[in-house]
Formats: C-alpha cells, sequence, structure tokens
C-alpha cells in the first residue's frame, strides 16, 4: 500500500481533529448489530443456532452453553504445554532446571509457558462462540493485574488466568478474589511470600484495598493497610511447588494447596481491626472475614461498577449507570452475571453502542474475527501475540498491578495510530492465517467476501465508502476498513 493512500486515511482517522465528534450515525437502525459489534467484538454474521432477536442472544452470552470453541481449536490449546502444567508443576520444574540446567534455561522455559498463554488467550478469543465470555476474562485479569516478568511469574501468569479468573466470570467475585490473591503468581508477584511476622511486607495488602477491592477513594487508611498486611502474614508459596497436605478442619492451623501455603508460624498474631470493625478468629479464619468484609463494602461495590462501566460504555459513564450497576453488585452479592447482565441490558449502555473507541485488544480480536469470518482458514494465534505487543497492550505485559488504562484517551496517540494501520495491513494480508515455518505466499483477505458486508457497508460513513471505493486490490480494501474511523469504534 502506498504511503499517500494511508496518508488518505489518516485524514478520516479518529484522531483527526474529531476527538470531540460521535461516530458517523448507521444508515440502518439495527440494535442487534451494534450489539453484537461491541459485545461479539465484531458485528460477524449470527450462527446457525444463535438467537435472532437481540436480548435472547445477549442471555445466550450471559449463560453460555456447549463448549466455547470448534474441536481443532480446543485441541490446539490442549496440546500446549500451559494447559497441562499447573503452578505447583511449574514452579517444581523452574527448581529443577535451576539446579541442574542453570537460570537461564529455567527463564526461557518460562517465557516459553508465557507465550503459550497469549497464543491460548487469543486463539480462543478470535474464535469464541462465547465473545462475551472471552472479554470478562481479560478484563478480570487485568483487574487483578500481575506482570509476566522475572524468573518465574512468566511460567505462572498463564495458570492464574486458567484456574482463577476464567471459571469466574460470570460468578462470585468473592470466589474469583480468594483464589486470585492465594495464587503463587499474585503472591510472588506481590512480595506475600515475604510477609511474615516481624517483617510485615505490605505490598500485596495495599493493593488489595486499592486496586482489587475499595479503590483509591475506598476510606480505607494507612493504619488499614498495616493491619490488613499482618492479616496476611504467613500466606506464600510452598518452597518446592509440591502440593502439600489438604486444609485441615480447623481453619486457623497451616496448611498448603497446590503451590500456596498458610504457615501459622510465619503468621503475625492479636487481634486485627480493619475498616473500624476487628476481625474475629485467627489465621486463615480471620483472612476469609476480612475478604467478605471487602467484598461487601458499598466502597467496593462502587470501584467495581465504574470499572465494569469504562470496559464496557466509554470514558466518562454516567453516573447514574455506575450506581445502578453498584446497586447490582451489592444485591446480588458480588455475582458477576447478574452484575454484568444488569450493565448490558441499561438504556445508557444500549445509548453508547457504536461510540466507544477499541482498546488495542479489542482492535486486534475483532479484526481477526472479521477476517475469520471471511476466510475461514486455521488460525496461526503465535503471529497476533507481536502484532499486540505492537499496539502497546501485550498480554501479561503490563508491568504495574493496576492494569492496563481503561479510557480512550490512553490509545490515541499517534504511535497508535501508525501501529494499527500496520497491524490492519498485516491482517488484510494474511499474515496470522500463514504458518511461521511456511514458505507458502500469502493470501489476502478480502472482507467483501463475508456475509455480514452488505450490513456493514450500510454503516459506513460515506468518506470511508469514498476510500473503499479507490481501493487498488482487496487486501488494501481489507486495511482500509480495518483501519477506518468506523471500525474503530464499537
Amino acid at each position: 500500500m502506498r504511503r499517500r493512500d494511508w496518508l488518505g486515511l489518516a485524514a478520516l482517522s479518529p484522531w483527526s481533529g474529531v476527538r470531540a465528534q460521535t461516530a458517523p450515525r448507521c444508515d440502518v437502525e439495527d440494535p442487534g448489530w451494534r450489539l453484537r459489534d461491541r459485545v461479539g467484538l465484531a458485528a460477524t454474521p449470527l450462527g446457525p443456532d444463535d438467537p435472532r432477536e437481540p436480548d435472547a442472544w445477549l442471555q445466550a452470552q450471559l449463560a453460555p452453553r456447549g463448549p466455547g470453541w470448534s474441536a481443532a481449536v480446543q485441541t490446539t490449546t490442549d496440546s500446549l504445554l500451559v494447559s497441562r502444567l499447573g503452578a505447583g508443576a511449574v514452579l517444581e520444574e523452574i527448581a529443577k532446571l535451576r539446579s541442574s540446567e542453570g537460570r537461564k534455561d529455567s527463564r526461557e522455559f518460562a517465557r516459553e509457558l508465557m507465550q503459550q498463554a497469549s497464543q491460548r488467550a487469543l486463539l480462543r478469543a478470535a474464535g469464541s462462540r462465547h465473545p462475551l465470555v472471552e472479554q470478562c476474562v481479560w478484563f478480570w485479569f487485568n483487574h487483578f493485574n500481575v506482570a509476566g516478568a522475572g524468573p518465574v511469574l512468566p511460567g505462572l501468569v498463564g495458570d492464574m488466568e486458567e484456574r482463577c479468573i476464567r471459571p469466574h466470570v460470570l460468578g462470585s467475585f468473592r470466589e474469583m478474589l480468594e483464589a486470585v490473591i492465594t495464587h503463587p503468581a499474585m503472591l510472588i508477584y506481590l512480595n506475600n511470600d515475604r510477609n511474615v511476622a516481624g517483617r510485615i511486607n505490605e505490598n500485596l495488602a495495599r493493593e488489595l484495598l486499592e486496586l482489587h477491592t475499595l479503590g483509591v477513594d475506598g476510606g480505607y487508611t494507612q493504619a488499614d493497610v498495616q493491619e490488613v498486611g499482618k492479616v496476611l502474614t504467613g500466606l506464600g508459596v510452598s518452597g518446592d511447588g509440591r502440593p502439600g497436605k489438604a486444609r485441615p478442619g480447623k481453619p486457623d492451623q497451616s496448611f498448603h494447596e497446590g503451590a500456596s501455603r498458610f504457615d501459622l508460624r510465619l503468621h503475625a498474631k492479636g487481634e486485627r481491626t480493619v475498616l473500624g470493625r476487628p476481625l474475629g478468629g485467627q489465621g486463615w479464619q480471620a483472612m476469609q472475614q476480612l475478604l467478605d468484609r471487602l467484598v461487601a463494602h458499598p466502597a467496593t461495590a462502587r470501584h467495581i461498577a465504574r470499572k465494569l462501566c469504562l470496559y464496557w460504555v466509554g470514558d466518562q459513564p454516567p453516573v447514574e449507570l455506575v450506581d445502578s450497576v453498584a446497586q447490582a453488585f451489592r444485591d446480588s452479592q458480588g455475582q458477576l452475571g447478574r452484575t454484568t447482565a444488569h450493565l448490558l441490558r441499561h438504556p445508557a449502555f444500549t445509548r453508547s453502542l457504536g461510540q466507544q473507541f477499541r482498546s488495542p485488544w479489542q482492535f486486534l480480536v475483532g479484526g481477526a474475527r472479521w477476517c475469520l469470518h471471511v476466510d475461514p482458514r486455521p488460525l496461526q494465534a503465535e503471529r497476533l501475540r507481536p502484532m499486540l505487543s505492537a499496539l502497546g497492550q501485550g498480554l501479561y505485559q503490563r508491568s504495574t498491578p493496576d492494569g492496563y488504562p481503561l479510557d480512550s484517551a490512553a490509545w490515541q496517540g499517534s504511535g497508535q495510530l501508525a501501529a494499527r494501520f500496520e497491524v490492519a495491513r498485516d491482517l488484510a494480508a494474511g499474515l496470522p492465517f500463514k504458518a511461521p515455518a511456511s514458505d507458502a505466499p500469502l493470501i489476502p483477505v478480502d472482507i467483501t467476501a463475508g456475509g455480514a458486508w452488505a450490513c456493514t457497508r450500510a454503516r459506513l460513513a460515506p468518506d470511508t465508502l469514498a476510500a473503499l471505493e479507490k481501493a487498488s486490490s482487496r487486501a488494501q480494501r481489507t486495511a482500509l476498513f480495518l483501519a477506518s474511523p468506523d471500525f474503530m469504534r464499537r
């Protein structure tokens, strides 16, 4: 594609003097189409078994049944080593490699597991019949972010996502919270494996309050952070990663569970007061009461509600929407399926359809889903992984515990625009379908070949249609569509 073609498209881009404007209006009003474009990651046609009525389709996404992927995708993901090793086995293998082969080999082993986890996540997201679930998996891992950096964490982040996030995204926030903060990845990342009586480390305690539950304005004090830090003492990682004995009947005793352990000998004894009220019990029992209290606190409901609204609706969500979602969270006692359903059926969500700027992950996965719709060849997910990194939102690569920003301003710089143009060109050229070791020529993707094109074309702005009509090839036409302001918003 010639440089002047890209410059012409840049004049249409959402960064070019139109940041305060809304997206082009649809020529045909179809809430179902817009709903699928956001909740489904791309407005591709419905499958033969998909409900046609928009609310029935949404309900099927909120209560998914059957396998989420094709048998081929399942076979591919099952074959990955990351899908067969739990955290304990990973830590044990790293310990073995360090003692026999050296630190370099153990680091390479951990990095390979993270790369496989990224490929698995992208393959599922691009091909899932339940795209709502895949968005929730991304959102909640980002909420509890752990950076895949250092000698060990790259080998653990995939297991945390698979065992602690994915099973709970439409279930209990309380269960997800406990699973996450007791997983070795989180314990190592925030140094709670070093948090023992007499040497208190408050990292996990602070992020548990500030990021995971109450929020920065949640009304807690530094004294609360210190008290929570003491409650979490003794919660760490087994030295060799081998499974230990199960939890005993008495919740205040020591236990091992998988690669995690609570050692009462390392726990700071004493009564604890958090948020102005004492915690009953000691040890693990006090931890359980702490999590119950945090999940039930109104500040947690509002913090979670605001983040969900930022992700699903966009920047500066209406106050009445945030309040309503927070109430749904409280009324359901933190049931995320009911909370998410309330948000996605709220009139403010419906009014926002077509206006939200896609994040890099949403852009790449949505583009890949479009390409799979018009050209259903086997997707090579390892091709997508470096594309997402180039867009600045690589999986497991956010170094700080706050996760990637959810506001669109973070992704509207000139460098992001240029990166998206390049990714659009690679998708259109068919690069994601080419096996890494293959010498076969690329087969371009024709965006107009799919059944969704007529419906999509009716919704494109006149300037976008004019640019597409001037395209000299099907690859150029596809690239121009994927890089257009129309596709950038959902």
